[in-house]
């Protein structure tokens, strides 16, 4: 075949850009053809086939050579070989060299392109999408045709076919010879199932071809995820896992100029801050990528909200600090950022966990309690790499209080008639310097240290500079709101102080809420009575509102607790050794009266905090909980600030059942033990917690005296070995001089004890909340003239001095060591100058002393919260944690 003829003067170059030259028409033009150059150069010098090759040829071949469309001036004409062919122009062809090329492995290909579509909105109007999709091809590597065996033959360039394809070969002319592929189409389908395996929503765009764009327009306008479009994260896992493990497994991957997915860098960080009012700010945090500001915050809540697996605090929390992780912009660019820094951002605001609410603007609102956290986010090597904009005051603020260690000095007032010592100088620095930046926090000193006197200090301090304008607010349990009025009045006479008390308290000359021709400075009522008066106290501006022992509002579902947050003051104030004594719900409950929503919703709490550290044991989630309220939490031991303080001994004393007991404790338990199992069974140990508790209850009293269950029978007559130990201990004790602090849970229990003091003709006094006559009874222990106290927990566990006694005995454990130490500190304060004894009486093998191991473990959740714990404190890295089924295992004691 040949159109270099005379008769048709027409001549066609194949070159990388094939045209044709027609001489008797004097035009010329371009050839669109899939033709190689050689195939070209063949027909162009006169290529000869036998008849039986003709029909395959122009089948493979010369059916698909072409002119290009007409150009400008129309000269350009289509030239169709098949046509010269039928016409009778061609010669008798010889032989032409084939080549048939089987049983191949192809190389698979996968081409990534993006296209910029349109989509329908709400029949309106169209908006620009973009579908990002993958064209999976074969390249077939066929042996060149060389008839000599002469070496350096060029490769031919490979046979591709597209993978939805169904021709099962194709032929192509290349140095001479006609060359026929044929596919393996089980090395085809070998390789597709490789690909659904590690991309099997990729597979799904392959049904539509790249050209076929129709179709992806109706996809787009109907629900991409139906059609298994791939979101952005789903791209980067792609391209940074599959893709190295499609190309190590022999796959050529070609990307597209545009294609939309590709990593950039971070040049730099920012913080935008904005506070339209005094109880919230906006904050806009982001990076600076290819000279423009890209907001994370919403790309972060975005990815948490859509199950981000490499944002779950599990997966940060296993990788290193130095470790990257590749955040997905939305826009096709994909960002390596440290993990150590996204670990910070979200461990600050970790309510970003809780779908946070994106304003319009791309920020996130924040309370203003939270504005604290905005100085954890940066680093210290940051000065170069963070850059805040916006109300930088904020952070500033923010950024001081990450150094409060470094607080301003507070002289004591002028006219404060307490010698302070260092520590409760340090206090009376660290309460002004929360003023002063408008936050609250936890003063959980050490019982017997003197929260009431820094608390007082403070007060005093406002009202010499003139800032106490308003009334302070001290809410009190009723066992001591008379203590802070009688240490207002001895160490600050210069404060009006009003106590605002009893049923006829409305009635009273001090009534508050009168007017009044005396300001008064200090307010003091009970949590029994804030409830009952709350509509009173919401009409009243205070200065401070101050919760002593504050751990009465620990469950926020309480009245008092539900109360007080609804008072207004310019401070919030909270007292209390154990700020938190059964789980760190109580911690949440307190901090969220002092500032509102700085430790998230208690769901959000509860997930973030809670459950992690109290039933995983996570150290990492207990650790940044510490870090997050230390600048908010001042707690000093007695170990550690009152060197002058005696020694303090503690003794375990334990005794054995005797029979009887034995036996009534063991069929008890049994019988109990039954009936739990089977209340379990029918609802869950999650709804027979009461039976649980009652159970061990009775157990409980079993081990103090069997006489407090009320059985009927001859059993009441069983003796109880811990109390005639108790009995043997005291008359010794007496003797000796002691002067001894017994307690227990059970009224019923101290008047047991009661009864046996008289026949012993031991002098005692006595506490419980029956007591008429409180001050009374304190006054006959403390000036001596009883040798012993009986005091209920409840009742006699808090607001008490008892420095008169150098001996406390513990008749019965209690779930909580915090509740336990109150009671001890009752004697062991500042003001003691004795050794004390504190005797701890446990039955063995008994519920007793499981309790007094879970004592152990309440006490490390407690300190895990705290900076600093003291050289003496127990098993400071195992938290505590008591499930149902763990109260329900009690039993088997």
């Amino acid at each position: 075949l040949s159109l270099n003829r005379p008769k048709l003067g027409l001549a066609v170059f194949g070159n990388d850009k094939p045209f044709y030259l027609d001489l008797n028409q004097n035009e010329w033009g371009k050839i669109s053809t899939d033709l190689n150059k050689d195939a070209l150069d063949l027909i162009n010098s006169g290529l000869v086939l036998t008849p039986d090759d003709v029909d395959p040829f122009l089948t493979a071949i010369a059916r698909k050579v072409e002119a290009a469309p007409p150009n400008d001036n129309g000269k350009t004409r289509v030239i169709r070989v098949s046509s010269v062919y039928k016409n009778n122009q061609l010669p008798l062809p010889l032989q032409l060299p084939r080549q048939l090329s089987r049983d191949l492995i192809p190389t698979p290909v996968l081409r990534l392109y993006s296209r910029r579509i349109s989509t329908v909105v709400d029949n309106s109007y169209r908006r620009p999408a973009f579908i990002d999709g993958a064209a999976l091809y074969f390249d077939y590597n066929y042996p060149s045709y060389n008839p000599k065996n002469k070496s350096g033959s060029k490769e031919p360039k490979p046979l591709r076919f597209h993978y939805s394809d169904n021709t099962p070969s194709k032929s192509i002319f290349e140095q001479g010879c006609l060359n026929t592929v044929y596919r393996n189409f089980d090395s085809e389908a070998d390789a597709l199932a490789t690909l659904n395996d590690v991309a099997p929503d990729l597979l799904q765009l392959h049904q539509l071809h790249e050209a076929d764009w129709t179709d992806a327009f109706n996809l787009a306008n109907s629900s991409q995820k139906d059609f298994g479009f791939i979101n952005d994260i789903e791209w980067q896992d792609f391209l940074l896992e599959t893709i190295p493990s499609l190309k190590h497994a022999g796959w050529k991957v070609d990307v597209e100029t545009h294609f939309r997915h590709h990593f950039t860098n971070a040049e730099s960080w920012y913080g935008d801050i904005k506070q339209p009012n005094n109880k919230w700010f906006d904050l806009e945090m982001g990076i600076m990528v290819d000279g423009e500001r890209v907001n994370l915050l919403p790309i972060l809540v975005q990815h948490i909200n859509e199950g981000n697996p490499l944002l779950s605090i599990d997966s940060l929390d296993q990788q290193p600090d130095d470790a990257v992780i590749h955040i997905p912009l939305g826009d096709g660019r994909i960002v390596p950022l440290p993990v150590q820094r996204i670990k910070r951002i979200l461990s600050v605001f970790v309510e970003l966990y809780e779908t946070p609410k994106i304003e319009d603007d791309g920020t996130i609102q924040f309370a203003a309690s939270q504005s604290s956290r905005l100085g954890e986010l940066e680093f210290d090597d940051d000065a170069d790499n963070l850059h805040w904009h916006g109300e930088t005051g904020l952070f500033e603020r923010a950024q001081k209080l990450r150094s409060f260690t470094k607080m301003e000095h507070i002289p004591p007032p002028t006219n404060f008639l307490a010698e302070l010592r260092d520590y409760q100088q340090t206090g009376l620095n660290w309460l002004h310097f929360l003023r002063e930046y408008k936050l609250g926090g936890i003063l959980a000193d050490d019982m017997g240290l003197g929260k009431t006197i820094q608390a007082l200090a403070l007060i005093a301090y406002e009202k010499q500079q003139g800032r106490l304008q308003k009334p302070a607010l001290v809410v009190a349990p009723t066992s001591v709101i008379s203590n802070w009025r009688r240490e207002a009045n001895k160490f600050a006479p210069d404060l009006k102080v009003v106590l605002f008390h009893g049923s006829k308290r409305h009635q009273s000359t001090d009534n508050p809420f009168q007017n009044r021709t005396e300001p008064v400075d200090i307010i003091i009522t009970s949590y029994a009575l804030i409830h009952r008066d709350l509509e009173y106290w919401q009409s009243l501006e205070l200065s401070y509102i101050i919760l002593d022992e504050a751990h009465h509002i620990k469950n926020r579902k309480t009245k008092v607790a539900t109360s007080v947050r609804k008072l207004n003051a310019d401070h919030r104030l909270c007292l209390t050794g154990t700020p938190m004594e059964n789980h760190l719900g109580e911690l949440w409950s307190i901090f969220d009266f002092l500032m509102p929503k700085f430790l998230g919703s208690e769901k959000e709490f509860k997930t973030q905090y809670r459950t992690p550290i109290e039933k995983e044991e996570n150290k990492e989630r207990s650790d940044a909980l510490a870090y997050r309220i230390a600048p908010f939490l001042l707690r000093r031991t007695k170990s550690e600030v009152a060197k002058e303080l005696p020694p303090k001994t503690e003794i375990i004393q334990s005794v054995g059942f005797n029979e009887a007991q034995q036996d009534l404790y063991e069929s008890i338990r049994l019988s109990m033990h039954k009936k739990v199992r089977s209340e379990i069974t029918k609802k869950g140990i999650n709804k027979s917690q009461f039976i649980i508790l009652d159970a061990l209850l009775k157990l409980r009293q079993i081990c103090c005296d069997p006489s407090l269950l009320k059985i009927e029978g001859e059993r009441e007559e069983i003796e109880s070995a811990k109390l005639e130990m108790l009995m043997e201990m005291l008359p010794e004790m007496v003797e000796e001089g002691r002067r001894i602090l017994i307690f227990s849970q059970f009224t019923s229990m101290l008047a047991i004890i009661e009864k046996r003091l008289q026949k012993l003709e031991i002098d005692y006094a006595k506490l419980t909340g029956s007591t008429r006559n409180r001050d009374e009874q304190i006054d006959k222990f403390q000036e001596k003239h009883v040798p012993v106290f009986l005091l209920s927990l409840k009742a006699g566990g808090v607001g008490l001095n008892l420095t008169a006694a150098d001996t406390v005995i513990h008749y019965d454990p209690w779930w909580n060591p915090a509740a336990e130490n109150q009671a001890t500190d009752r004697a062991y304060r500042i003001g003691q100058d004795k050794p004390v004894f504190v005797y701890k009486l446990l039955v063995e093998n008994s519920v007793e002393e499981t309790i007094f191991q879970m004592q152990k473990d309440k006490l490390s959740l407690v300190q895990s919260m705290y900076q600093k714990p003291s050289d003496d404190e127990l098993d400071v890295d195992k938290p505590f944690k008591l499930s149902g089924e763990e109260l329900a295992d009690l039993l088997n004691q």
